[in-house]
C-alpha cells in the first residue's frame, strides 16, 4: 500500500541512522545491461484504479470508487463488488488488500477499513461468485498497532503480520517496526527495522523519511521492506522477528545531504516505489536516478529472498506505474498508473 508523503515543512534537516554500517549484509549490484519492458494496456472499463493483486489466476483491481473491488481473468472483467458505506463490510475510502491464503478450497483476502478500523477477512472466491463482497469474519487488531498501521498480511491461517508507524501514537518504541499478531492466542510480537531521524526532530518529517513498501512470502516465511527515500531493503525472518538480513541497492547518497529546500520542492532522490513477490522472488519498482532522461527511469529489479540479483527491467516512459504485482508463476507482472488510470500487463 502507498504510503501518506506529506511536504511543505519548513525546517533543515540533517538525517541519521539508528544503526552502524556494519548492519548492511550486503551490496546488490546487477549488470548494466537490461531488457526493455512493453506493456499490454487493458481494464479501460473501470476508472480511478488504483491497486492491483494477484490472486492465483485472478487479478483484483482495487478503486477510489464503487464497485471497490473488480477481479479480471486473463484481460476479461468476470466480477465487481463492494459498496461505499460505513457499514458492516463497506468502505469509505480505497480498500487495502495485500495478500491472500488458501483455506478448504476457497481464497480469503485480508482487507484493513480505514473508516473503521477493522480488518475485514473476505471470502474472495464466494465474492466472485456471489458479485458481492462476502465477508467472513472481522478482526479487531490490538491498540499498539492498530492506529499506526502501514501494511498487513495473512502469514497463517491464524497469524497475521505486519508494519506499523508509531511515532503517533508512541505505543511501543516510537518508530517503524514489524509485527505478528495470533488470532488464537491474541500473542503480539514485535521487531525492529532499520529507522532514519532527523536532526533536528521533527515528527513529521522522521515519519515521511521512513516511508516503506513491504511483501510476505508465506512458503519462505519471510517478510522483506524496502525504503522510498533510501536505497535500502530488510528481509525479516518471521519465524524470529529479531533476526534480519539488510542490503543496499545501490550507493546510498550522503547522510547529511538533505536540505529543507529539496524536501520541500520534492527534490529528494525515490528509489524503491513499490515491492511484490512470488515465492522465488522479490520484484522491486525501483527509480534509476543516474538515468540521463528527463523523467527519472523506473526499472522491475529481481532479487531472490536470500539478496540475490536476478534479472532487472526497464519500464518504457510512456508507461510509467505506481504500484504493481507479479504472478505466482513469475510472469506476467501487472501495473497501475495513477496519471493515465491504466492497467499494464508485462511479459517478463
Amino acid at each position: 500500500m502507498k504510503k501518506l508523503i506529506l511536504l511543505g515543512l519548513s525546517f533543515s534537516f540533517i538525517l541519521t541512522s539508528c544503526s552502524q554500517n556494519q548492519d548492511v549484509e550486503n551490496k546488490i549490484e546487477f549488470e548494466e545491461s537490461a531488457q526493455t519492458l512493453f506493456g499490454k494496456t487493458y481494464g479501460e472499463d473501470i476508472y480511478e484504479k488504483a491497486l492491483v493483486l494477484f490472486i492465483e489466476e485472478h487479478l483484483l483491481v482495487s478503486t477510489n470508487n464503487e464497485p471497490f473491488f473488480n477481479v479480471f481473468s486473463d484481460d476479461s472483467l468476470i466480477a465487481n463488488f463492494g459498496t461505499e458505506g460505513r457499514g458492516p463490510g463497506e468502505f469509505f475510502f480505497t480498500p487495502r488488500t495485500e495478500n491472500f491464503i488458501n483455506l478448504k478450497d476457497s481464497n480469503y483476502t485480508i482487507v484493513y477499513n480505514e473508516m473503521t478500523s477493522q480488518v475485514n477477512i473476505n471470502n474472495f472466491t464466494s465474492s466472485v461468485s456471489k458479485q458481492e463482497n462476502s465477508v467472513s469474519e472481522y478482526l479487531t487488531l490490538p491498540d499498539e498497532v492498530n492506529h499506526g498501521l502501514i501494511s498487513l498480511f495473512f502469514y497463517k491461517e491464524n497469524k497475521v503480520v505486519g508494519e506499523f508507524e508509531d511515532r503517533m501514537a508512541k505505543s511501543v518504541h516510537e518508530k517503524t517496526g514489524v509485527f505478528m499478531y495470533d488470532r488464537d492466542s491474541e500473542n503480539l510480537e514485535f521487531g525492529e527495522l532499520f529507522n532514519y531521524y532527523t536532526e533536528p526532530f521533527h515528527l513529521m518529517t522522521e515519519v515521511n523519511v521512513n516511508s516503506r513498501y513491504s511483501t510476505v512470502s508465506q512458503t519462505n516465511g519471510k517478510m522483506a521492506v524496502a525504503t522510498l527515500y533510501y536505497p535500502s531493503l530488510e528481509i525479516v525472518d518471521l519465524n524470529d522477528l529479531s533476526s534480519r538480513k539488510r542490503y543496499l541497492l545501490e550507493d546510498p547518497p550522503p547522510l547529511d545531504g538533505f536540505t529543507q529546500e529539496a524536501y520541500e520542492m520534492e527534490e529528494l532522490n525515490q528509489y524503491v516505489l513499490d515491492i511484490t513477490s512470488n515465492d522465488n522472488a522479490l520484484y522491486l519498482l525501483y527509480v534509476d536516478n543516474d538515468s540521463s532522461s528527463e523523467e527519472r527511469q523506473q526499472m522491475i529489479k529481481v532479487i531472490d529472498w536470500d539478496g540475490n540479483p536476478l534479472e532487472h527491467y526497464i519500464i518504457p516512459e510512456d508507461q510509467q506505474i505506481d504500484q504493481i504485482t507479479i504472478h505466482s508463476s513469475g510472469s506476467p507482472l501487472v501495473g497501475v498508473s495513477w496519471d493515465q488510470d491504466a492497467l499494464y500487463r508485462f511479459e517478463l
